[in-house]
């Protein structure tokens, strides 16, 4: 899964351990307020 914000690429393998996910998500809700992450991952996963 690709995501982009300005000119930041960054990658996150399928397979990504919780630590990986957790601080993604740490540092996306800085960028994003949180129920716009939901909406964004839930494209992605189909909830």
């Amino acid at each position: 899964m690709f995501i982009r914000h300005t000119l930041a690429f960054i990658l996150v393998q399928e397979n990504a351990g919780s630590d990986v996910l957790t601080d993604l998500s740490d540092a996306l809700g800085r960028l994003v307020p949180r129920h716009q992450l939901r909406q964004i991952a839930s494209h992605f996963i189909g909830e």
